[in-house]
């Protein structure tokens, strides 16, 4: 959701280089990246006055015929606009980390590892998530979040950027012959039983 993915076809965008260096600059260790994304939290939420702009933007992404989008929609507001305020409070205009980077270590990568695990965490124990049946036991599981986190953005999405990096339009022409497949085992399926 933060990162304006509202289906599966939509991509990450690029980080340029001065997105990278002004996070290194400010921040030399994870323990500052965890720390700051925790106080910045807690002292600016308030003032953040652009987060419904962005929701709005993010609702007008949104697909009817997709599960992403229709679970975002399932998450209540007030939710939606706490991730966005996060995002705005450390200074990042859009959630967006350097996926093509490879590099889940980079200052700039572990400020928006942190933000996402942070607010994953403060939505789910609000019950934000509990259309999609979250346990909460694995909630403070920082360990298990971080490697899901990262399995998703630096593999999943990586590969994704990758592809669409190296053939423009093959991420969207991929998922659709997907389900064209999908549709004819479903006839056929449908067929077999039927006998013919």
């Amino acid at each position: 959701m933060l990162w304006l993915l509202p289906h599966q076809n939509a991509l990450p965008s690029a980080v340029s280089s001065d997105d990278l260096t002004v996070y290194a600059e400010r921040y030399t260790s994870e323990a500052e990246v965890r720390s700051s994304v925790k106080d910045y939290l807690t002292q600016n939420a308030d003032n953040i006055n652009d987060a419904p702009s962005q929701l709005v933007a993010l609702k007008g992404l949104l697909k009817e015929t997709s599960i992403r989008s229709k679970n975002i929609q399932r998450i209540p507001k007030k939710h939606h606009l706490l991730m966005f305020r996060t995002v705005a409070c450390l200074g990042l205009e859009r959630w967006a980390p350097d996926v093509l980077s490879g590099d889940p270590e980079l200052m700039y990568n572990l400020l928006h590892e942190h933000i996402a695990l942070t607010t994953f965490e403060q939505v789910a124990i609000a019950f934000g998530y509990s259309h999609m049946g979250i346990n909460l036991s694995f909630i403070t599981n920082f360990s298990l979040l971080r490697r899901l986190y990262r399995s998703f953005v630096f593999s999943y999405m990586f590969s994704l950027a990758k592809a669409e990096q190296r053939k423009p339009r093959s991420v969207a022409k991929g998922k659709e012959m997907t389900n064209v497949f999908k549709r004819c085992s479903d006839v056929s399926t449908f067929t077999d039983n039927l006998g013919y």
